[in-house]
Parts: C-alpha cells; sequence; structure tokens
C-alpha cells in the first residue's frame, strides 16, 4: 500500500522560524523533502487535522523516473503518488507516507485522520 519513513527536523530559537502551529511552520519542518529536484513533496496548507502538538497534511509527491538510458534529469518524465506527513513539535519528529500508485483520495484522507505523531 506504501512507504512509510521518518525523520526529525532542527530546533530553532525563538524568533528564528515561524511558531509551532502557525500556518507557516509545515515550511521549516518539512523543508528537506519540499525542495528536492528529484522528488519533491507539495504538502497541501491548511493541515487536514490538528492536534494540540502538530498537524497532519494531505500532500502530492512529484519524482523523476531514470529511463536508465543516460538522459539527462531534465528530460525524465515525472510521476506522482499521494502522500501524508504529520509533525510533533514537542518531539521535533515527522513522518511520511508514500502512497502506492492507484491509491484514491477517500484512502488518503482516511489514513491521514488515523495518523498520530507521539
Amino acid at each position: 500500500m506504501g512507504v512509510i519513513g521518518a525523520n526529525n527536523y532542527p530546533y530553532y530559537a525563538e524568533g528564528e522560524a515561524p511558531e509551532p502551529l502557525s500556518d507557516n511552520y509545515y515550511q521549516v519542518v518539512y523543508a528537506s523533502i519540499r525542495l528536492g529536484s528529484l522528488c519533491y513533496w507539495d504538502i497541501a496548507s491548511p493541515a487536514f487535522k490538528r492536534t494540540e502538538h502538530g498537524e497532519t497534511a494531505l500532500a502530492t509527491i512529484e519524482y523523476a523516473v531514470d529511463p536508465g538510458d543516460n538522459t539527462p534529469a531534465a528530460g525524465w518524465e515525472h510521476k506522482q503518488l499521494r502522500g501524508i506527513v504529520s509533525y510533533n513539535d514537542k518531539l521535533h519528529v515527522y513522518v511520511t507516507v508514500s502512497l502506492s500508485e492507484g491509491v484514491d483520495e477517500e484512502t488518503q484522507k482516511s489514513i491521514a485522520e488515523s495518523l498520530t505523531v507521539g
């Protein structure tokens, strides 16, 4: 059905980043997966679900497919998958869920609703 990953994210001193749970805080949390050139996560805002210490959001994962014929990466085909991201601002960790091709939006939302980090 998919792949689950986890990572931590850095602590910032007060004033160096948006406040936790603010509308732009997710940009700090997920910076490493939002800015890739061969694979990046387009994270929906506002969050799908908020808790006391974090939030869960739906995402679209766009990735480049290497054809294996020495074509430069700029010419690779791009594909999309559905995904889910969720963080906990007290633990400074986030999880990612990359869903397999064919998983529909209803299933994505059902998984997102049940996901808790902490």
